[in-house]
């Protein structure tokens, strides 16, 4: 039950990752002005860095 718990927990993350990666994706092609855009990319790749973590952390916990 723990890893079906643990499953249903890093999907909804990966969810929420990929709903943020994607609103940040929208603001970047619809910014204008380079201090804009830049803080955009920023932060979707801040996310997407985060992301891959995330996964990658949470494949620790399942090998444990």
């Amino acid at each position: 039950a723990a890893r079906t718990d643990l499953d249903q927990l890093i999907k909804s993350a990966v969810s929420y990752k990929s709903n943020l990666i994607s609103y940040f994706t929208y603001l970047l092609d619809h910014a204008e002005g380079k201090e804009t855009i830049n803080l955009f990319l920023t932060l979707k790749t801040q996310e997407e860095k985060a992301m891959k973590r995330m996964i990658r952390h949470a494949q620790g916990l399942a090998d444990l």
